[in-house]
């Protein structure tokens, strides 16, 4: 929902899963976006591993997540 309502205000938007991210998808990010994360543990593995991708790549990330003791949240 928060993907489309970005893009209904003319935003680009996409909703990526991280099992979608596991499936090649990641390429739809870039260097000069923001990645906003929404998790309730903050722990998942898959979110993890996409967390790692985008640091590398040096994406912005914003983490609405459930603990703010988790991985996540520390950035």
């Amino acid at each position: 929902k928060i993907a489309a309502t970005f893009s209904s205000i003319g935003l680009m938007a996409v909703y990526l899963n991280p099992l979608d991210y596991m499936n090649g998808d990641l390429g739809v990010l870039a260097p000069e976006g923001v990645c906003l994360l929404v998790s309730d543990s903050g722990e998942t593995a898959e979110l993890l591993e996409v967390m790692t991708h985008l640091k590398r790549h040096g994406t912005a990330r914003i983490a609405l997540v459930g603990r703010s003791d988790s991985s996540v949240a520390r950035g």
